[in-house]
């Protein structure tokens, strides 16, 4: 009886990852593509001499004889928390965990179709468990090649030493944190099961205040002593679990290396200031995620089981 139930429980995984495959790809490889592309920015540098990608924000001089050349390298710590990492991400997660949610929960409800898997010996509680972990397994296999592919570019980096394992702090926050979002996007849909449109109103409004509460606080990061209020903004922004442990200051310098290349060149490295991040928030925020994750579930599953589905 124990081997039916896990049985049927992959089952069901099984033939929604079968339905669903081509939309699992597309939006896999469409991410795979920005994260190549984003990660292929750290590489360009304007001046001679520096190929490998950073981490942190470092400024770079070249110097021949009396004539300098500039640049401002870009760096992976940039790309993530501007877009791999940021709301941009969570935004594109969340427009793919939506459809699913669509296509393979509200729309077999409302059409009837879930009465064949009520048909099974699972009960309600099994089956939206189920429906949850396809949904969490497939933003997984979205987000996996990706982050290999961050991972990658960050431990040839010139700083891996320094920020590696917080590039991969950094990556777990952000798919534990999708995984909140699912349970809290199925959680608006089991309220709303026959109202499919209030649901996805509702649903698309949280996913559009995690981008323009980002674009504030961005501007804020920008210029903060102009922008004071905006600051606030962050104790409402959703995306503020996440502790951003990649955080480097615009324009004070922690140290500067010089690096001779040859004869008449010089290279000056100047390494910007790292602004840290509170462990203690750190941890409290993680584990509140999963424990908001586990909470929001559980509440799904009883709300699932007592809904009357009118089929």
């Amino acid at each position: 009886m124990k081997t039916n139930f896990f049985y049927e429980n992959f089952n069901i995984i099984k033939n929604h990852l079968r339905i669903n495959w081509k939309l699992i790809l597309f939006f896999g490889l469409f991410w795979v593509i920005i994260t190549v592309a984003l990660m292929g920015m750290t590489l360009i540098s304007h001046v001679e001499g520096v190929k490998t990608p950073v981490i942190g924000i470092y400024d770079v001089n070249l110097k021949t004889g009396t004539s300098t050349v500039g640049d401002a390298l870009i760096s992976i710590s940039q790309m993530l928390n501007w877009a791999l990492f940021a709301s941009p991400a969570l935004v594109y997660y969340s427009i793919f965990t939506l459809i699913l949610i669509n296509r393979n929960f509200m729309k077999e409800i409302n059409g009837g179709q879930i009465s064949f898997w009520l048909t099974m010996p699972l009960s309600r509680k099994q089956i939206l468990g189920s429906k949850i972990l396809y949904i969490m397994l497939s933003n997984l296999i979205i987000f996996i090649p990706s982050w290999i592919i961050i991972l990658i570019f960050s431990g040839i980096s010139y700083d891996a030493n320094k920020w590696f394992g917080y590039v991969f702090l950094y990556g777990l926050q952000f798919i534990l944190f999708v995984f909140l979002l699912i349970v809290i996007y199925t959680l608006i849909s089991i309220c709303l099961i026959e109202k499919t449109m209030v649901a996805n109103i509702i649903n698309s409004l949280i996913t559009f205040w995690m981008l323009v509460s980002w674009i504030i606080l961005l501007i804020y990061d920008m210029n903060p002593t102009g922008y004071t209020g905006l600051e606030y903004i962050k104790y409402i922004s959703l995306q503020s679990l996440i502790v951003i442990p990649l955080k480097f200051s615009i324009s004070d310098i922690a140290n500067e290396v010089i690096i001779p290349l040859d004869k008449n060149k010089i290279l000056y490295l100047s390494e910007h200031k790292y602004l840290g991040f509170n462990k203690i928030a750190i941890a409290i925020c993680t584990i509140s995620i999963v424990f908001l994750t586990f909470s929001f579930g559980y509440l799904d599953l009883f709300l699932f089981k007592n809904k009357n589905l009118k089929i």
